[in-house]
C-alpha cells in the first residue's frame, strides 16, 4: 500500500482503499462504457486509443464486453513489434456468453459424471465454485 495514495498496487492498476465489489465492478463497467464508446463507429483502433480511454488493464474491459455479447475483432498490425487494433464488428449485441466455472475433482467423480452420477464431492465442488 502506497501511503501517499492511499491505494493498492496490482502491475499498473490501482484500486481505491477500502473499495467494495459493487465499486470495483462499476469501475470496470465505466471502462467497458467508455470503450464501447470509442468502438462504436466499428473502425480500426489501435490499442494505444484503447489504452488512452480505459487504462492500462483495457483487456480486461475488451472481456467485458465479450462477456456481454459485443462481437470485436482483433488483428495483429505488427508482429515484431506487438502491435494490435481493436473494431467493433456490430452495433447490435450478440447473446451474452454464458458464465463458466472450473470444478476441481477427482478423476473417479468426472468419469461418474459421464454416466450421469452426481457424487456429493461434485456437488460439494460445484456448490463451492458459485459460491
Amino acid at each position: 500500500m502506497s501511503k501517499k495514495t492511499g491505494t493498492y498496487w496490482r502491475g499498473c492498476t490501482s484500486v481505491p482503499k477500502g473499495a467494495d465489489q459493487a465499486t470495483l465492478e462499476r469501475m470496470a463497467s465505466n471502462k467497458a462504457q467508455r470503450l464501447l464508446a470509442l468502438l462504436w463507429d466499428c473502425r480500426w483502433h489501435r490499442a494505444g486509443g484503447l489504452l488512452k480511454v480505459a487504462g492500462h488493464r483495457f483487456g480486461a474491459a475488451v472481456h467485458i464486453l465479450r462477456q456481454a455479447g459485443w462481437e470485436i475483432e482483433t488483428e495483429c498490425v505488427d508482429v515484431e513489434r506487438n502491435v494490435w487494433r481493436y473494431k467493433l464488428v456490430s452495433r447490435k449485441p450478440m447473446a451474452p456468453r454464458m458464465a463458466r466455472v472450473r470444478l476441481y475433482i477427482p478423476w473417479a467423480d468426472a468419469e461418474a459424471i459421464t454416466h450421469g452420477i452426481l457424487t456429493d464431492t461434485v456437488k460439494a465442488a460445484a456448490e463451492e465454485a458459485v459460491g
